[in-house]
């Protein structure tokens, strides 16, 4: 239970919102909560009785929100601090879970000042980010995966609303394009470039002899659009390569996923285009991301 404050306006004040007021779910700003335990004057707006109450519930949702916080961070040193951490600044990341990290005695005297030696451009993959909510590893739930060891009481899973790929990758465009700006923030000045991007289905030619890759030219479409959104709002971007050019044996899926623009017959070398690359092709001549549509072509 949320004890309830005198005014609606007093709510958004201490950092509750209510969501739904059938369902009695509200929306928590965790700082503005922080800020109100240590306000006199908010926290007497409560009633004498549900001060103690409400104190204790923020308490609890304020611990909860820290620890999330932090397995956030884990998960994120643990698969891209490890790599970026020493190429940027020199170190590993603090937060890496041990079990990734190098041992000491591998890390010889000037290696990480050789690591971290200017660079003339970051490269960055992206395929999809790892989402996290609280949830019980031993009790998944559908789209619920098992968080990073030690991460108690987090699962990860995969937005509802979001699509996944022939490959049952999840489809999150939203994630390139803030990792594109946090990267810009975190390498100030440094050109990125996205050396890896696209999507895995299991193409095949039509009765007109076309492989109409719809799924990819979407996928491709939603992606370069965040890309470009990110350019807008400061990304230092310089460049997209999609992944991938050519049909290729794909490490544990082997020739049944294709990645490629251009269709590969395996038995005779044949190659052809596949919708997709007219969509790229597009897309290069014009060096520019045509607007979403309203409604995608099935």
């Amino acid at each position: 239970m949320i004890p309830r404050a005198k005014s609606s306006q007093t709510a958004s004040s201490i950092g509750l919102r209510r969501e739904n007021d059938e369902t009695d779910a509200w929306d928590v700003d965790y700082e503005k909560l922080r800020s109100a335990l240590g306000n006199p004057e908010l926290m007497g707006r409560f009633p004498e009785g549900q001060r103690a109450e409400f104190k204790a519930m923020a308490e609890q949702l304020l611990d909860a929100h820290d620890r999330e916080e932090l397995f956030a961070r884990v998960t994120d040193a643990s698969f891209n601090g490890l790599f970026l951490d020493p190429l940027l600044y020199g170190r590993y990341p603090a937060h890496a879970l041990p079990e990734v990290l190098p041992p000491a005695g591998l890390i010889r005297d000037g290696d990480l000042a050789a690591i971290s030696a200017p660079l003339d451009f970051l490269g960055v993959n992206y395929y999809r980010p790892v989402h996290l909510r609280r949830g019980d590893p031993a009790r998944l739930l559908l789209g619920e995966a098992p968080a990073l060891p030690g991460l108690d009481g987090v699962v990860q899973f995969d937005p509802a609303e979001l699509e996944h790929t022939n490959m049952g990758w999840l489809i999150d465009p939203e994630g390139l394009y803030e990792l594109l700006l946090r990267l810009s923030k975190d390498a100030p000045g440094l050109p990125l470039y996205i050396t890896e991007n696209g999507c895995g289905a299991e193409d095949y030619f039509g009765t007109d002899g076309v492989v109409n890759d719809l799924e990819r030219i979407k996928y491709l479409h939603q992606h370069l659009h965040a890309a470009a959104r990110a350019v807008n709002d400061g990304a230092n971007l310089a460049g997209y390569f999609v992944w991938s050019l050519l049909d290729n044996f794909e490490w544990a899926w082997g020739y049944q996923k294709r990645f490629g623009i251009v269709y590969v017959d395996f038995a005779t070398q044949n190659r052809t285009p596949k919708a997709s690359a007219g969509f790229y092709a597009g897309v290069a001549r014009a060096n520019a991301v045509p607007p979403l549509p309203a409604e995608w072509p099935v």
